[in-house]
C-alpha cells in the first residue's frame, strides 16, 4: 500500500474503535462482527430493490413523484434506496444508507403504527415529548393504523409533503415503508 506503519496502525486502530475489524490474541487483524450488520443491509437492499423496484417503476409513473424504501432495524429506519421522480421539481434522498430516527415523518409513523404495542412504547418513551405531543401522536397513531398510511407535511424537510404505507415480511411483521 506504500503507506507507513504508523498510518496503517492509526487506521487499523479507527476500525477497530468502530467495530469493522477485531485484533487476535496474537496481534492479528481480521474483519469484525459489526460488517455483518452492514453485509445484511447490503443483501436486504438487494433482495427488496429486485422486488420493489419494478412495483415504484408504476407507481412513481403514476403519481409522478420519488418512491423511497425504508428499512426498520429495530431502532431506527434507514432509506435503503430511491427511485426519483422524472418531474424537474422533485424530492431527492440524500440521506440513502443512513440510518434516520424512527419520528417524525410519515415513514417512521408508518412504521411505528404497526410495530408491537410494547415495542411501539418504548419508542414513543425514547422521542421524550411532553404529554399532550405524546397524546396526539398516539391519536395520529392510531388512525394511520385505521387508514393504513402515514403522512407528513415539513416534519423532517421544510416544504416537504410525504405519504407513507407500512411493509411486512411473510410472517406478517414489519420490516419498512414505502413512501
Amino acid at each position: 500500500l506504500n503507506l507507513g506503519t504508523s498510518t496503517v496502525h492509526r487506521i487499523l486502530n479507527s476500525l477497530k474503535n468502530a467495530g469493522l475489524v477485531k485484533q487476535s490474541a496474537n496481534q492479528k487483524y481480521s474483519l469484525g462482527y459489526k460488517m455483518l450488520k452492514y453485509a445484511r443491509i447490503i443483501q436486504l437492499q438487494l433482495r427488496y430493490q429486485e422486488i420493489v423496484i419494478p412495483i415504484f417503476r408504476r407507481m412513481r409513473d403514476e403519481c409522478e413523484e420519488t418512491m423511497a424504501f425504508h428499512l426498520y432495524d429495530g431502532t431506527s429506519r434507514i432509506c435503503l434506496f430511491q427511485l426519483e421522480s422524472n418531474n424537474q421539481l422533485r424530492r431527492t434522498y440524500t440521506d440513502v444508507g443512513v440510518h434516520l430516527p424512527i419520528f417524525p415523518g410519515s415513514p417512521g409513523k408508518a412504521i411505528l403504527a404497526f410495530l408491537p404495542e410494547k415495542e411501539q412504547a418504548e419508542h414513543l418513551k425514547g422521542l421524550q415529548l411532553d404529554q399532550e405531543k405524546e397524546d396526539a401522536l398516539r391519536t395520529e397513531l392510531g388512525k394511520i393504523r385505521r387508514t393504513g398510511y402515514a403522512t407528513s407535511q415539513g416534519e423532517r424537510t421544510q416544504g416537504i409533503s410525504s405519504l407513507a404505507a407500512p411493509v411486512y415480511n411473510d410472517n406478517g411483521n414489519i420490516v419498512g415503508a414505502v413512501n
